[in-house]
């Protein structure tokens, strides 16, 4: 039997879907504060219990059993004796990857259209120019209650006319099962040079492979005006569900999150007309939850902001010279084969991106022979590892099949694998 001392607490050691646990004790039914909490199974109860609260266990959400008398739950509601109600008392856990901003790891300036500085955003522009750059936060003043936030993006328009052109930032995020026939709401901080609005979007893309149907654009489509101070702001959504519609093969299809910042009369369906703009936006803290009631920012710690950009992006980029990458072997005279098991799982077999050859050095035992000037790296990827063939520009002494380090030979060097949709 497990004791608790809170219902979160509970609820956050249980997420097991279709498990029912029972309460019993002084804190039945109530934020915990009138004593701990005694969990059981029916099993350990010898089977259902008469007169205890009974919550079941499914994606995040907790069905609360009631039998016997009225109960009050944590937030003062009701419910009558004669049924089952229903309360979500888990914290949600936000699918939008880094809405904080904590990650740049391309860079702190990006010109161009696609990824470049905030890792898990995209920064886009067509026809239209931008600069986006990353830009801190003052403490205790601009978003004083997320304190754990670092960093805005910063995006500087220039609105070129053109019934195309477009500048906008966005994240996909994975699965467009994500939230389909539920009510959501995204919020974010923002902030304008001169008062303005922006426009926000949903997309929902099918992906490719096989016979996927068309995306759709336009959901929730909506302004939000921003002033010259950091406001929390937000949207909300009704995402459609999935009846009738075939996802493709390739498991790249995804639920994204847009918001314009200029958008020329070709999308004024998806912007809610928002029309052509010049200014400078700032924008931080994205966060999305089930439902219309905006929710205290959930500040994850450092190793889970990890494991979850992990998913997607992963960085070996140690800035020092003499790092070892990996131990592998010797295949050939040219050859080494090195193996990277990644974080965590991705979301998929991520494409790589390496700095120069001129970056790294194979070190060879039991000589330890150096050979540096490599001249490309290939590889055979999983969601689970990335299995390197190095070719060097010279020749190894020696054939062999001996044990072979990649070291870094500067500080420029470095390794990335990206699943990012």
């Amino acid at each position: 039997m497990d004791t608790f001392n809170t219902i979160n607490d509970l609820i956050q050691a249980t997420r097991t879907a279709g498990e029912i646990v029972y309460i019993k004790g002084k804190g039945a039914i109530n934020d915990g504060e009138g004593g701990p909490m005694y969990i059981q199974t029916a099993a350990q109860f010898g089977g259902t219990p008469d007169n205890v609260t009974s919550f079941a266990i499914a994606d995040n959400n907790v069905a609360v059993y009631l039998a016997g008398s009225s109960r009050v739950l944590p937030d003062g509601a009701g419910l009558a004796a004669s049924g089952k109600g229903f309360y979500d008392v888990s914290p949600r856990i936000p699918r939008l990857t880094d809405g904080r901003l904590d990650f740049w790891i391309e860079g702190d300036t990006q010109t161009t259209s696609g990824f470049g500085s905030s890792t898990m955003w995209r920064n886009e522009n067509i026809g239209s120019t931008k600069v986006t750059t990353q830009e801190e936060l003052t403490l205790g003043v601009d978003i004083p209650s997320v304190p754990t936030a670092k960093f805005y993006s910063r995006t500087v328009v220039t609105s070129i006319a053109g019934s195309s052109n477009f500048v906008r930032k966005t994240q996909r995020i994975e699965g467009v099962r994500t939230y389909a026939g539920q009510t959501i709401v995204i919020s974010l901080f923002g902030r304008v040079d001169a008062a303005k609005n922006v426009a926000v979007e949903l997309v929902q893309n099918f992906g490719t492979g096989g016979s996927p149907s068309a995306e759709v654009t336009g959901i929730g489509s909506q302004k939000i005006l921003l002033t010259t101070d950091f406001e929390r702001k937000s949207a909300i959504f009704d995402v459609p569900d999935l009846s009738g519609k075939t996802i493709g093969t390739d498991g790249n299809d995804y639920l994204e999150f847009i918001v314009w910042f200029d958008a020329g009369s070709n999308f004024n369906s998806r912007t809610d007309n928002l029309g052509q703009q010049d200014g400078t936006f700032d924008v931080a803290c994205f966060q999305d939850d089930i439902g219309t009631e905006i929710k205290p920012f959930y500040e994850f710690g450092p190793k889970e902001s990890v494991d979850r950009l992990n998913r997607h992006f992963e960085n070996l980029e140690p800035n020092v010279t003499g790092a070892s990458f990996a131990i592998g072997r010797q295949v050939n005279v040219i050859n080494c084969s090195f193996v990277f098991k990644t974080q965590v799982e991705m979301r998929a077999p991520p494409q790589t991106q390496e700095s120069a050859g001129a970056d790294f050095v194979v070190l060879l035992a039991p000589d330890v022979e150096s050979v540096s000037s490599l001249i490309s790296f290939t590889s055979e990827n999983s969601v689970f590892s990335v299995t390197y063939s190095v070719t060097i520009s010279g020749t190894f002494s020696a054939a062999g099949a001996g044990a072979a380090e990649l070291q870094s030979v500067n500080t420029n060097a470095f390794i990335r694998f990206d699943s990012r949709l």
